[in-house]
């Protein structure tokens, strides 16, 4: 059989596991060239950018696949980009999309610093703090775990239970004998 290795009688394993995708392009021509003698001989980065250039390859030979193989959905002509027809439905999705995107905003700014301007945001933050010359309130001075707190000064309170009871009975006759 073509497709299989003989080994005995009674079994035969298939020659290659896996699908079989006859994938080119100019960057696993070069990983194929360079790993001739194994992928041992390749460093360890190497082999992950072979790895990531196949993955790369098959996901557009998928997608060319799927492509040629499946009617495109007509696009919507809506301001919204879906499909719905009532207000409420188009100002619901309008507002999903503006809180997707206010949501997604600080890691698009973020990606797009280059690592200069990471440093120097953070000898800028660092000259600030070294600058000040108050402590901030939440810093107290250290106190060793075995120094008893200081106890709160005792207060006298304004009145005892037996006498609030009786303020808030005369209360309320007053109330009633004002009505």
């Amino acid at each position: 059989m073509p497709g299989k290795v003989h080994v005995s009688d009674d079994k035969e394993l298939p020659k290659q596991f896996g699908p079989d995708y006859d994938l080119e392009s100019a960057a696993l021509k070069n990983f194929r060239r360079m790993a001739r003698k194994g992928l041992s001989h390749l460093s360890a980065e190497d082999r992950r950018a072979y790895g990531a250039a196949v993955e790369v390859a098959v996901l557009a030979r998928q997608r060319a696949f799927l492509k040629s193989h499946t009617v495109p959905e007509p696009r919507p002509v809506c301001a919204s980009g879906t499909w719905y027809t009532t207000g409420e439905e188009i100002h619901a999705a309008i507002r999903r999309q503006h809180r997707a995107a206010l949501a997604a905003a600080p890691g698009v700014e973020r990606r797009a610093r280059t690592p200069d301007q990471w440093r120097s945001m953070y000898a800028a933050a660092m000259a600030e703090k070294r600058g000040r010359t108050t402590t901030p309130k939440f810093r107290k001075r250290f106190r060793p775990h075995y120094h008893a707190p200081k106890p709160a000064p005792a207060t006298k309170p304004a009145m005892t239970s037996r006498q609030l009871a009786a303020h808030k009975a005369w209360e309320t006759r007053r109330r009633q004998a004002a009505k």
